[in-house]
Formats: structure tokens, sequence, C-alpha cells
């Protein structure tokens, strides 16, 4: 993940884009979306791991 400098959230915080929500609000559900996706991700793999443990444990194999 990319930090920001206290400059650039400072930035934000008074930028707007023509609406009442601030950029930084945007900016700030754009990285919890991207960390939703990333536990999604970790779930799945978490779950092939699993199946495949149990795959290579499996007595046909």
């Amino acid at each position: 993940m990319e930090f920001e400098t206290p400059t650039t959230i400072l930035g934000l915080c008074r930028a707007s884009k023509g609406t009442d929500t601030p950029v930084l609000s945007l900016k700030l559900k754009s990285i919890r979306a991207d960390e939703e996706t990333l536990e999604q991700e970790e779930e799945q793999e978490k779950g092939l791991s699993l199946w495949l443990f149990n795959l290579f444990l499996s007595p046909f194999f």
C-alpha cells in the first residue's frame, strides 16, 4: 500500500470534486474496497489450501 504524505492528506481534506463529498472520503472508500478484496482473496486461498491438503491426504491420490 502506498503511504500518503501529511501535505497530500491535508490537500485531500480541503479538496472537493464539486460535490459535498471530500476527496479524502472517496480515497478512504477506495482503500477499504481494496482491503475487502484482499480479505476475500485470502479467504479463497485458505479454502484452496485446506482442500489441497485434504486431497493429498486422501488414500485415492
